[in-house]
């Protein structure tokens, strides 16, 4: 029914305790510009699409069921690195997910990032390269200890929020 909706701007997902399956393919709503699908614990099956969306400007992503594994998480981001017009994006994770989605590096125009509950040691070389990023939260990612290099942060020259 909601694939049916082709106006929709704003979807919203959240807290869905009972939810296993997203069957719906996102890049059938070409007009969402904020997509919201986390913290539902019961959720295996992933939507596909999100990188088709043209004129998506926020997402916030993650914290589904812990059988959902790495390759499947970035699997639900693909192509989003394409994405020009994302500049908000807050990805949820579990203490066991100790890498980031290699899609993130390549979205340089995102001014606000929030990373909550990974279990990154140190966050990669490459943040360095997220120019038009303001904003960096870093929120219960209990094993970082790394920051990147004092060279990698210089190139942060947006930054102005840190916080972790």
């Amino acid at each position: 029914m909601i694939e049916s909706i082709r106006c929709l701007e704003f979807l919203r997902v959240s807290k869905c305790d009972k939810l296993v399956s997203f069957s719906i393919d996102l890049g059938e709503l070409p007009c969402i510009s904020m997509l919201c699908i986390s913290n539902c614990l019961e959720l295996r099956s992933l939507p596909k699409g999100i990188g088709r969306l043209n004129n998506l400007r926020y997402l916030e992503f993650g914290r589904f069921s812990k059988s959902i594994g790495y390759n499947s998480f970035q699997a639900a981001l693909d192509n989003i690195q394409q994405s020009k017009s994302l500049c908000r994006l807050n990805l949820y994770g579990w203490e066991h997910e100790d890498l980031l989605p290699y899609q993130l590096q390549h979205l340089t125009s995102l001014e606000s990032i929030s990373l909550t509950g990974f279990g990154i040691e140190a966050l990669p070389e490459w943040f360095g390269g997220l120019s038009s990023l303001s904003r960096l939260n870093l929120m219960d990612c209990q094993k970082l200890r790394h920051m990147p290099s004092k060279e990698a942060m210089e190139r942060l020259t947006k930054l102005e929020h840190l916080c972790s």
